[in-house]
């Protein structure tokens, strides 16, 4: 699948409300060097590095946990956790045909406040 490590860092802060039967929050996490922001809707959505987006939904970002190499679910995530942040392109991904219309990533977008479609354009059939 050619997944990346992006980096190896620490949970800073997660913030997490439950809504519509969703999980819906963000996670703050920092490296040596770099501060990250993912974004949560059940599933990881956008990875955001220094303020630049590095991942987008349906890309799949994921976090490993340091201590035991298990992956870390978004219900899962404390202060103080250690990750690996991985992830895999979603041109490497196979993907069902209902996630390449816009209409399935506008609710995405309204609950987290983020752009998705803007960033994977290039996978939607109703986008030019």
């Amino acid at each position: 699948m050619n997944g990346r490590v992006i980096d190896n860092c620490k949970v800073l802060s997660v913030e997490v409300e439950v809504r519509g039967g969703f999980d819906i929050g963000l996670v703050m996490l920092k490296s040596n060097s770099e501060e990250f922001k993912i974004t949560f809707m059940n599933e990881y959505m956008t990875l955001e590095r220094n303020g630049v987006r590095e991942a987008t939904f349906p890309d799949l970002i994921t976090l490993i946990n340091a201590d035991n190499g298990m992956p870390i679910l978004s219900s899962e995530l404390k202060n103080g956790m250690k990750a690996h942040i991985v992830v895999v392109s979603r041109t490497n991904i196979p993907l069902g045909k209902g996630l390449k219309y816009s209409d399935a990533y506008k609710p995405v977008e309204e609950a987290l406040g983020k752009e998705l479609i803007a960033y994977i354009n290039n996978i939607l059939l109703d986008c030019d």
